[in-house]
């Protein structure tokens, strides 16, 4: 299996900043989310478990042992580490290197591992000959605040593609907030101020149901304050509140409208953390705010953000505007809920890793396990000829499989595809390793089997279903969860179909599949034997194997007398000469050259590929009103009875005797090239 190993090393906490402490805990956050990483992490001097706990307590990282390293920066110190580092690197065979800290990044410049070598510039003055260094010899560089990577973009050649950026980062959002001013409410968190007074009583003056919540760290000078205020400026609905725990603020972020983290005093076009923090807390509640126009802000709202504020007057328009036009309101609103997304986990996450695992050139493997591949033979060639390690683990039946080979090829795989959720499924669900993907592809067969019951589903990463009927039928009932379910349809090679057709084919039909019995052969019997009375013309052509050459079918007893009955109907028949088998074979592209009309007669399918086979090639699909049908075929070729195929057949063939018939807008989707990519996408996202 494809790993990504890291080692961390970190100069001293003790030197370190907060900001810096949490910024590196995101950062090993981020990475030990990915079971595939491992992660060493070195200190630059001894670490208590407290002060490990406050960057991670994620069982999996591995803390070395420092050695000798010493607290000072000294020279001889600085090629302790250096040789330290060098010789964990000849151990390990690193992909990556991140070097915590300003002193150490002259370290990074040792020929022996830079080019694996990522430093992490925490928040301190540089020197440009040291950026530029660092522009010039690592392939990138990790940052901690917007201010560090403008200054690296700034000052340096580097490519903006080069600077990673460690945000601050939220909870994902699992809903979608309403966009509304329901209190005419601001909440404020700071001191209570002249400003704020005059913020106050301008709004209320012009909004009468206008209030305000001041979330102070000083609630007892605030509200002495407010006392002596109210009793000779009347300014009630003006509250302080103990600002005391984080729950809190969010509670009164939902109770509010509005947020004012405006600050008069500021100069500075980048990074202001506490503030960033705050409009975060307010945008993923869909709460707009009023804040300062700088360069941050403006990048991550849009230049074009409608509350913000140059000056405390502006501020003061702004809050007025917010409740006055719920269309801005609604505006600023849905913008701050937006850009809460880029600092989201899974964001931020997906965003770094993808950056971090272009350090390992090693090809993936995929795994594709099943007793049965004949509808994946497309996508399996598709991966053997993309940049992937390609491994079968072929089953003998639904539930026979070599479990020493099974167990020795999961051992290699990123990737495990079952095809049918049958046994392969509840086996790979029930032991598939840390780090890899399971993903199990359902057509319509297992519905009438036990095996889902048993699968673990914490273990899967998505079930694909091929088409929407059975998509909502596995739903409803084998209750797969929903949230593990994906559509993506079964694939024809619209390409490989598209041969010139033969002459005087305008009354030939074919089936492909007859057997078991529930592809109804006997409809098809029946609908050829009323064409072949109004026209002699017309020709059945049977494609697939028949019931002797399957051996399970020949020990059901009711089914074979079934067959029976069908195929003396046929031998008895004046028309048994027009009725050709083919066989079984991959020549069923030639096969189609031949046919104007494609039947499904099934009681039921989950796609049918046979159809839309036929339909790449040209033939109009005739097909019965299965569960589902009108979901991927065309209504106006779809039948509920025998005359209504037979009436259909003989309308479309008095209509496009000398019409080329074209498929291929409805066909296009199912192609193997989009579905081999959807696939691709899906699994190697």
């Amino acid at each position: 299996m494809k790993r990504l190993k890291i080692l961390l090393y970190i100069e001293q906490l003790s030197t370190v900043s907060p900001h810096s402490i949490e910024r590196l805990s995101s950062l090993t956050s981020v990475l030990m989310s990915d079971e595939k990483v491992a992660l060493d992490i070195l200190p630059g001097s001894p670490m208590s478990k407290e002060a490990q706990a406050s960057l991670s307590t994620n069982q999996k990282i591995t803390w070395l042992p420092n050695g000798n390293v010493s607290k000072e920066m000294e020279d001889e110190t600085a090629t302790d580490i250096s040789n330290k580092i060098s010789e964990l690197e000849n151990k390990s065979n690193y992909h990556i290197i991140i070097l915590h800290g300003k002193e150490i990044m002259s370290l990074a410049l040792c020929d022996k591992y830079k080019q694996k070598v990522i430093p992490f510039l925490i928040d301190k003055n540089y020197q440009y000959s040291e950026l530029e260094k660092v522009s010039k010899n690592f392939p990138a560089v990790f940052v901690e605040s917007y201010k560090m990577k403008h200054l690296l973009l700034q000052t340096t050649d580097l490519l903006e593609d080069k600077v990673i950026l460690i945000p601050p980062i939220i909870d994902d959002i699992l809903s979608k907030p309403e966009f509304c001013n329901r209190y005419f409410s601001l909440l404020y968190k700071g001191k209570l101020s002249n400003e704020i007074i005059s913020i106050f009583q301008t709004t209320k003056r012009k909004q009468t149901l206008f209030s305000m919540i001041i979330l102070s760290n000083h609630l007892v000078k605030e509200r002495e304050k407010l006392s002596f205020l109210n009793r000779y400026r009347k300014i009630k609905g003006l509250t302080a509140i103990e600002n005391d725990s984080p729950e809190k603020f969010n509670r009164l972020i939902y109770e509010s409208d509005l947020g004012y983290l405006f600050d008069y005093s500021s100069t500075s076009n980048y990074e202001q953390r506490e503030t960033l923090k705050e409009l975060l807390a307010f945008s993923i509640q869909g709460k707009p705010v009023i804040v300062n126009r700088n360069a941050q802000f403006e990048e991550i709202l849009g230049e074009d953000y409608p509350l913000f504020a140059g000056s405390l007057q502006e501020s003061k328009e702004k809050i007025i505007l917010a409740f006055r036009n719920q269309e801005i309101y609604k505006i600023a609103s849905e913008r701050c809920f937006k850009a809460s997304f880029r600092y989201q986990f899974s964001h931020v996450s997906n965003y770094i890793l993808k950056k971090l695992w272009n350090f390992n050139q090693e090809k993936e493997t995929i795994l594709f396990a099943g007793h049965d591949f004949k509808f994946l033979k497309d996508y399996i060639a598709f991966c053997e000829r993309s940049q992937l390690n390609v491994l079968i683990d072929k089953w003998s039946s639904h539930n026979v499989h070599n479990l020493e080979e099974s167990q020795q090829l999961m051992q290699k795989a990123d990737a495990i595809f079952c095809e049918w959720g049958l046994g392969n499924a509840v086996f790979y669900s029930n032991h598939r390793l840390p780090g890899q993907q399971l993903f199990i592809r359902v057509h319509r067969q297992e519905l009438e089997t036990n095996y889902l019951e048993n699968v673990n589903y914490k273990n899967v990463t998505n079930v694909i279903a091929i088409s929407p009927y059975i998509f909502e039928e596995f739903n409803r009932l084998k209750k797969i969860p929903r949230d593990k379910l994906i559509l993506i349809q079964n694939m024809v090679d619209i390409k490989k179909y598209q041969q010139p057709k033969k002459e005087n084919i305008t009354h030939n039909l074919g089936i492909i599949g007859i057997l078991p019995k529930l592809k109804r052969i006997d409809r098809v019997i029946d609908i050829f034997d009323k064409l072949w009375k109004k026209d002699k013309r017309y020709k059945l052509f049977i494609k697939g194997k028949l019931p002797e050459e399957l051996p399970w079918l020949k020990n059901r007893k009711t089914e074979m007398e079934y067959f029976t009955e069908v195929f003396d109907k046929i031998n008895d028949s004046p028309w048994k000469d027009h009725v050709f088998f083919d066989g079984h074979g991959d020549d069923v592209a030639e096969w189609l050259t031949n046919i104007n009309y494609m039947l499904s007669t099934s009681d039921i399918e989950s796609f049918h590929l046979a159809p839309m086979e036929g339909m790449a090639s040209g033939a109009t699909p005739i097909v019965f009103n299965w569960p589902g049908a009108d979901t991927i075929y065309p209504k106006e070729f779809i039948v509920n009875n025998i005359d209504e195929a037979v009436e259909l057949i003989v309308k479309l063939t008095k209509e496009d005797k000398k019409k080329d018939n074209n498929f291929l807008p409805i066909v296009e989707k199912y192609d193997i090239s989009n579905i081999n990519e959807r696939l691709n996408k899906l699994i190697f996202k």
